[in-house]
């Protein structure tokens, strides 16, 4: 992220986004991560049209990334997954996918940004909402208690608790490399 402070603003927001979804923290961070190195920014609503996609269509959140990365450079194989057809002629794509029974056509021209903003706006129409809506289910609250359990352990390390813990235990194996050393820990072993 190029600061510490803007590393953290963008942990907050992954936080945030994992708790009101049915995607974990690990699964969460590995989309954001994803996305950035694509050079898509997860914060322009490319990660919740990812999501809502990807929760529509019952696929892993990482296969939505994939798809829209792989668009993104003229690669369409993957948004076959999400109900999109497209085709490239020329300076032109043309995207072809089904609403609401009737088939529709959005054409673009044939650039990065493009095409982005057409497959997260397919994605918005036609799953818009989905990971909110998949959050209520049994699965979805088990996703989020899982969220908060893995914010809980990590506003628990930030606080400072595993360098202390981290501390005893040295101390512990300092003790017990000087036992070997000196030879102690035979005699306590043979009684």
């Amino acid at each position: 992220e190029g600061s510490a402070a803007k590393a953290q603003a963008s942990m907050d927001w992954v936080q945030d986004f994992a708790k009101r979804t049915p995607y974990d923290l690990e699964e969460v961070m590995e989309a954001f991560v994803q996305l950035k190195a694509y050079g898509i920014d997860p914060l322009d609503g490319s990660l919740t049209s990812a999501g809502d996609a990807a929760s529509g269509m019952s696929k892993r959140l990482m296969e939505s990334v994939e798809a829209l990365a792989d668009a993104q450079t003229g690669e369409f194989e993957r948004l076959k997954a999400f109900a999109i057809r497209a085709s490239a002629e020329g300076n032109r794509v043309r995207f072809q996918y089904v609403k609401d029974g009737k088939n529709v056509v959005r054409e673009v021209e044939n650039n990065a940004t493009a095409i982005k903003e057409a497959v997260t706006g397919i994605w918005n129409e036609r799953f818009g909402g989905n990971m909110v809506r998949q959050s209520k289910s049994f699965v979805g609250l088990m996703s989020n208690l899982k969220a908060a359990w893995s914010d809980f352990l990590l506003r628990v390390g930030q606080a400072g608790i595993f360098d202390a813990v981290k501390k005893k235990l040295e101390g512990v194996l300092k003790w017990l490399d000087d036992r070997l050393a000196d030879g102690s820990i035979n005699k306590w072993a043979k009684q």
